[in-house]
């Protein structure tokens, strides 16, 4: 599945690995980790998103 993610998708990926591992720690539960890290990757791959379309704008 990585070798078809884009840049942004893989640097989301990174995060949310990161993410999880502070959750597990506080002891959340799987539930409550999914809801939390599909928040937090929605929120970051649209800014990363976006990011990349200013960039090509102003190309």
């Amino acid at each position: 599945m990585r070798d078809y993610a884009t840049i942004n998708e893989l640097t989301v990926l990174s995060n949310l690995e990161s993410h999880n591992a502070e959750l597990i720690k506080e002891g959340k539960t799987k539930e409550e980790r999914f809801n939390i890290l599909s928040s937090i990757a929605s929120y970051q791959l649209n800014v990363l998103n976006k990011a990349s379309e200013i960039k090509k704008i102003e190309s």
